[in-house]
């Protein structure tokens, strides 16, 4: 009984003391209560913030912007719904992170075929003869140009051609050569100015052309005065009519490598020089 009396006394001393005792932030005074959960605004507390970042987005004739927390160049391409083909060309790379003021351009690349004609020149053939005086030129057969047809893939950017490839090539009509028969045959000495010389003055060296009364043109192959200053060597005489057969050729062949069997015009059609 004295025992009893004994632990009774002890127990109310300590029961003060227990009451007394801080308790710690966050221990639920009701030990029969579950335990209080986290609330939202804790929770994202911990998480670090992500910030909006102005996008301007460019493309031919439109330009979109906004604000956005994408993560990325193709993030933000999807927030504004906008739509990038698989030739399209995005500046800067779409993998690319956004952190911060950010310009996106996008170029519009299309590929398109188109089908263009083309000449084909008929070539030349010439063919040395004998069997004509040399410097004489006969046609044995005209030429005709050939065509085809050219099948290419082009490329735009922005509407713009950037590049053309050739892909397939189809020959609608093949060319038809001209063959030229060229004389190389010699007579006496005689060559195809002899030729011209009977053409333009009876094969007269020392002829002289008169027109309305004044002398126009002279020699066997008919200079013009200007025409034989402008391409005879300095010691040659003054006039055509009053050089040699020989120096009239020399300066002929001049000008012809210049100006051609036009210098001729109507002779030099006649013998089937040009």
């Amino acid at each position: 009984m004295r025992r009893l009396l004994h632990l009774l006394a002890l127990t109310a001393v300590a029961l003060p003391l227990v009451a007394l005792a801080p308790v710690p932030a966050g221990v639920p005074t009701d030990l029969s209560a579950p335990p209080l959960a986290a609330t939202p605004a804790a929770a994202a507390a911990d998480e670090p913030a992500v910030d909006a970042h102005r996008v301007l987005v460019l493309e031919p004739g439109l330009a979109r912007s906004t604000r956005t927390s994408a993560p990325s160049v193709a993030a933000a391409l999807r927030e504004l719904d906008v739509a990038v083909g698989p030739l399209d060309r995005v500046d800067p790379d779409p993998r690319a992170p956004i952190d911060g003021p950010t310009t996106i351009r996008v170029r519009r690349v299309t590929l398109h075929e188109e089908r263009v004609t083309v000449l084909l020149p008929a070539p030349h053939v010439r063919v040395e003869d004998d069997t004509l005086l040399r410097g004489y030129r006969r046609v044995e057969r005209d030429g005709a140009d050939g065509m085809r047809v050219d099948t290419r893939l082009v490329m735009t950017v922005d509407g713009q051609v950037e590049s053309r490839l050739t892909v397939a090539r189809e020959t609608v009509r093949a060319p038809r050569a001209r063959v030229e028969r060229l004389g190389s045959r010699t007579r006496g000495g005689e060559v195809v100015w002899d030729a011209l010389a009977r053409c333009e003055a009876s094969g007269r060296w020392d002829a002289v052309r008169f027109i309305d009364g004044e002398a126009a043109y002279f020699g066997g192959l008919q200079f013009a005065p200007t025409t034989w200053d402008a391409f005879r060597p300095d010691d040659f005489p003054a006039l055509a009519s009053d050089a040699t057969r020989e120096q009239q050729i020399a300066v002929a062949e001049r000008v012809l490598a210049r100006q051609g069997w036009g210098a001729w015009p109507a002779c030099s059609e006649r013998l089937g020089l040009r």
